[in-house]
């Protein structure tokens, strides 16, 4: 059955000020920060927790297959290295997380599809097998967490036939389990994510080659599928998701047309609608890496429109004037937009305040106690940390007009 009626909704993305002076905001939520430092690749898999986004697989320009990767410090703006895949390296994994570990599954290593099943514990920087998917091997899944489960499902398998076949892992009893198969049909390349407890599927390419538009809601309390209305563009491919509290998006890919996209979608699942964002302000492009960290969004590696794999590394905020709330302290930062400078208003004093530049660098910023005041130079979208005792902080995002 199908429920709730879609709608297309643009943001204008202007703030108009007295003086006549406007600055598009949207266009500035988008900022490119430190490169992939490994090879240019595309088709890896992207995961994070509460510190770190991590990028790992994937095939470079020698179409070789990876089995290393590296984790990005948002603080710091930099990358760090990670431990590798202790297996085959690949393409078209598939990983979903929980309880501070990721677990890759799949993908495929030359002609050899994989059913592997590795856990990645982020804190301790290891890997642990598991066991693998009682079926054949399997690339460029649908995946996704709801609660402590693990889902995936769809896929291609050996010799390039798609599947919809769809598996429950139980990481506590090691443990997979069929379930019913996805009801839309084989296929690969979707986009999924998971809000507020239900899991979506959008999209992919199917055995004939035609690409999807549709969209599907898991409900894992009575293990069945809803089918809800359709994207509002174009059917495509190998684009990727990502759910962010209580909405999800959708990010780039290759459409019907034959066109690599920059664009960035969000689905509100109480309205049933989408949202076009502003889309990435450089080239369309597939096969990307997508994690999040403090609710904002990054984008890294894939491949463009003339080919080439890409070790570019962009954020996306998801938000203006708020961002993590890891603290519950009463907390706000004004003028926003500012005019070189800023105030913190707070209930505490905070322990250390730093700002992250329009080259994605974070720097301490000099905090006046007795004023409760710092500096901003340069025109652009700015992030705010904020530091409090035992280490909570809190983020806010502020775009300076000077």
């Amino acid at each position: 059955m199908q429920k709730n009626n879609f709608t297309h909704k643009i943001i204008s993305g202007l703030i108009v000020f007295q003086f006549g002076f406007c600055i598009s905001v949207h266009s500035q939520n988008w900022q490119e920060v430190a490169p992939f430092p490994g090879s240019e690749r595309d088709d890896g898999v992207g995961f994070s927790n509460a510190g770190y986004g991590f990028v790992i697989t994937g095939t470079n320009n020698s179409f070789q297959t990876c089995n290393d990767g590296f984790k990005y410090h948002d603080f710091s703006g930099s990358w760090q290295s990670m431990s590798p895949l202790p297996a085959a390296p690949r393409q078209y994994s598939c990983a979903f997380t929980m309880n501070n570990k990721t677990y890759l599954v799949g993908g495929v290593n030359g002609s050899a599809y994989l059913n592997d099943c590795w856990e990645y514990d982020m804190d301790a920087d290891t890997w642990t097998e598991k066991a693998p998917i009682p079926s054949y091997g399997r690339s460029a899944c649908s995946c996704f967490t709801i609660g402590n489960k693990g889902y995936i499902g769809t896929g291609a398998t050996t010799g390039n036939m798609l599947t919809s076949e769809w598996w429950e892992f139980n990481p506590a009893l090691n443990q997979w389990t069929q379930l019913s198969n996805f009801p839309g049909g084989s296929r690969k390349g979707t986009a999924s994510f998971t809000i507020n407890g239900k899991g979506y599927l959008i999209g992919g390419i199917d055995s004939s080659l035609v690409m999807k538009k549709d969209i599907w809601e898991f409900d894992p309390l009575i293990s069945s599928w809803t089918q809800l209305s359709d994207f509002p563009l174009p059917p495509r491919f190998s684009a990727k998701g990502i759910g962010i509290s209580n909405k999800g998006y959708v990010l780039m890919g290759w459409d019907s047309s034959g066109i690599y996209k920059n664009d960035l979608w969000e689905f509100d699942p109480v309205a049933g609608t989408w949202t076009e964002l502003d889309s990435l302000p450089a080239s369309g492009r597939k096969g990307i890496s997508v994690f999040t960290l403090h609710g904002n969004i990054y984008v890294s590696t894939g491949i463009d429109t003339a080919n080439q794999r890409l070790n570019q590394t962009w954020v996306y905020g998801t938000t203006v004037g708020v961002a993590s709330d890891t603290y519950q302290t009463d907390v706000s930062v004004f003028p926003n937009p500012a005019h070189g400078y800023v105030f913190i208003k707070s209930n505490e004093i905070p322990e250390k305040v730093f700002i992250r530049n329009i080259s994605g660098q974070w720097t301490e910023a000099v905090y006046n106690d007795e004023t409760q005041r710092i500096s901003i130079t340069g025109t652009g979208l700015y992030f705010i940390r904020i530091l409090f005792k035992d280490g909570y902080s809190r983020m806010f995002k502020v775009i300076n007009m000077e």
